[in-house]
């Protein structure tokens, strides 16, 4: 009856170690260092990405992310989430805090250990030029709706 007893105990203190619960759990797992509250934030469950025109980027940077590199970098998986203006903005640790949208656009541009990886095709020169040229003009926050065109360009129009 003894031995009965001290199973059962053994049982519930192994269930109860191991919950998923958080407010049972001591450890950080699932947490990682959010610089920008200075706190703890929860990365089991990453937030979704806002729709398109709430990124705060301009729709031509916007699509050739969704195309090019949300498949990986949408915040699901272990790597830098590439999906807002506040995402690409953000210092990356890394290399010494230069914003995230440069670091992507070195790996998109580089000869070796170029982003996306293959067998993906490289990123066409036009699409890494809109990125270049919203990195260039200091990554201001922009909207992009989806129904509306884009403005011709003035050169096109004459």
């Amino acid at each position: 009856m003894l031995l009965v007893s001290v199973g059962l105990v053994g049982t519930c203190v192994v269930a109860f170690a191991c919950s998923s619960d958080p407010g049972t759990s001591n450890d950080d797992a699932g947490t990682t260092w959010d610089a920008s509250t200075s706190s703890a934030r929860d990365t089991s469950v990453p937030p979704p990405l806002p729709p398109l025109e709430q990124r705060g980027v301009p729709c031509e940077v916007a699509l050739v992310l969704a195309k090019r590199c949300l498949e990986c970098h949408d915040g699901q998986l272990d790597l830098p989430r590439l999906g807002t203006q506040q995402d690409l903005s953000a210092p990356y640790p890394d290399v010494n805090g230069k914003p995230l949208a440069e670091v992507a656009l070195a790996k998109m541009t580089a000869e070796r250990s170029f982003m996306p990886p293959p067998p993906r095709e490289r990123v066409p020169r036009e699409e890494v030029e809109a990125l270049r040229a919203w990195i260039s003009a200091g990554m201001p926050r922009k909207s992009c709706d989806p129904t509306v065109p884009p403005p011709r360009d003035a050169a096109a129009s004459d």
